[in-house]
C-alpha cells in the first residue's frame, strides 16, 4: 500500500486523490466480500441436498435456504 502511496503521489494531485478513491472503494468491497464469503461458508452448506436423480450430485435448496440468507444479509 505503502509503495503504491508513493507512486501515484509522484504521478500528481490528480493521480494521488483518484488512487485513493479507487482504493477505498476497493478496501470497501474487499471487508463486505470477505465477511459474506465467511458468513456463506459457515451457514450455507446446510443447504445442500442429493439429487433424487444422482446422490453423487448436489444441489442447492434455495427455498430452504432463503431464511437463513435473509438473515445473514440483515446482520451484515
Amino acid at each position: 500500500h505503502n509503495s503504491c502511496s508513493a507512486a501515484a503521489a509522484s504521478l500528481g494531485g490528480t493521480a494521488a486523490a483518484a488512487y485513493t478513491a479507487i482504493f477505498s472503494v476497493n478496501m470497501v468491497c474487499m471487508v463486505l466480500g470477505d465477511v459474506g464469503s465467511s458468513l456463506s461458508q459457515a451457514f450455507l452448506p446446510a443447504f445442500e441436498r442429493p439429487t433424487k436423480s444422482d446422490t453423487s450430485k448436489i444441489k442447492f435448496d434455495m427455498e430452504a435456504a432463503f431464511p437463513t440468507i435473509k438473515r445473514l444479509l440483515t446482520c451484515t
